[in-house]
């Protein structure tokens, strides 16, 4: 996350600029551990809102507040975030598990089915075979 900073605001590299921007945006947060992980440029996103959809201007402000910027550095509030939805994402995952685990029967027991099939099919198609009376 740190060497990404570096490569913000590089023309060269605008989806490092736009990921930051959108991830400080949406989890209200700014840089790795707050803001002074962007030394003196620090960007806009950085900034709550001063009209709905439009951040006040980070370079600008002369007093750097919770009421103006994000404090919280966006590694925090991801841990925050995870720590606070943890049986959700848990339940998920266990979820996608066993769906998982029910496919892979299904298709083991189809593969098993086919081949059963194949053999019962050989048995009855061979003149010499067994028939129940």
């Amino acid at each position: 996350m740190y060497a990404s900073i570096r490569s913000y605001g590089n023309y060269e590299h605008p989806a490092v600029t736009q990921s930051w921007d959108e991830t400080q945006r949406r989890l209200m947060c700014c840089g790795v551990r707050g803001p002074h992980d962007w030394s003196d440029h620090i960007p806009d996103s950085c900034c709550r809102e001063s009209v709905p959809g439009r951040s006040q201007r980070c370079q600008i402000v002369v007093q750097q507040n919770a009421l103006i910027m994000y404090k919280d550095g966006c590694l925090f509030v991801t841990k925050r975030f995870v720590k606070d939805h943890a049986v959700i994402i848990g339940s998920a995952g266990v979820v996608v598990a066993c769906l998982m685990v029910n496919l892979i029967l299904k298709i083991k027991a189809v593969k098993y089915f086919k081949i059963l099939w194949t053999f019962w099919v050989g048995k009855v198609g061979n003149k010499n075979h067994i028939r129940l009376k």
